[in-house]
């Protein structure tokens, strides 16, 4: 359990200005298309490289009791395309226009880690971080439950979202409805040339990104299911070998 819905999601990557600048008209269309569960939009999805992080600690506490948290900033969709599901409090969504002012979703690791004792009493808490010389503090709004984000080599850590205000993601997540993923892709990439003819539509799928993490551990199973199959083999000559030679000389008896 990855702790997310990693099947039929397609994500299609916001590379240039001009793209990003059409994320509200691409999901406002999407949103009327047969094939399309929902949709959001986020700087980082499950499965790729997050630089972003920082240092943050439990209100009454100090820098020196911080731990690193991992950061996203998303849309309001973004967490409910995904299957990511709260345990506590609530997600970001279109009816709290004011979670852009300082409030995050936190996963379970991260109330963990912070000293909170369970998830409900972290809602509504503050969180702070030292920047600059000055102390900034964000608002607990919502727990979620664990994820992971990166490979299953690695624990899963402290991670926290916040809602985007500027609206400038890297990447838009398309939940693809049904078994159907060729009608969903053809009328993503309808609306893509209708709104951003002059740039080519790209896409790849959120599972086959997640399982690149592992192209090493399949690789080396399939070079020992090879190597397996020719022992095999050579013991079958060696025996046919064997039988050959104990029926000759029993011939020779005869």
């Amino acid at each position: 359990d990855l702790g997310f819905i990693k099947d039929q999601q397609i994500i299609i990557p916001l590379r240039s200005n001009n793209a990003k600048s059409i994320y509200t008209s691409m999901t406002t269309e999407l949103s009327k298309q047969s094939g399309i569960r929902s949709t959001g939009a986020c700087l980082y999805y499950p499965g790729i490289f997050n630089p972003m992080d920082m240092l943050m600690y439990k209100e009454g506490m100090t820098q020196n009791d911080s731990k690193r948290i991992f950061r996203n900033f998303v849309d309001e969709n973004l967490l409910n395309t995904l299957g990511i599901e709260p345990i506590a409090g609530r997600t970001f969504s279109e009816k709290f226009p004011g979670d852009t002012n300082m409030r995050m979703v936190m996963n379970e690791e991260a109330i963990r880690q912070l000293g909170f004792s369970s998830p409900q009493e972290a809602i509504g808490k503050n969180v702070g971080v030292d920047w600059r010389g000055e102390t900034h503090r964000f608002e607990v709004i919502g727990v979620v439950k664990d994820f992971h984000f990166q490979d299953l080599h690695v624990p899963i850590e402290p991670y926290a979202f916040e809602l985007s205000s500027d609206r400038s993601f890297n990447y838009l997540v398309a939940h693809a409805k049904g078994a159907d993923i060729s009608n969903a892709l053809h009328e993503i990439e309808n609306v893509w040339k209708r709104l951003n003819p002059n740039e080519p539509f790209e896409y790849s799928f959120l599972d086959d990104d997640f399982a690149k993490h592992f192209e090493s551990e399949n690789q080396l199973a399939s070079l020992v299911g090879y190597f397996t199959i020719i022992a095999i083999l050579i013991s079958c000559l060696g025996l046919f070998g064997l039988a050959a030679f104990s029926a000759e000389q029993r011939t020779k008896e005869i």
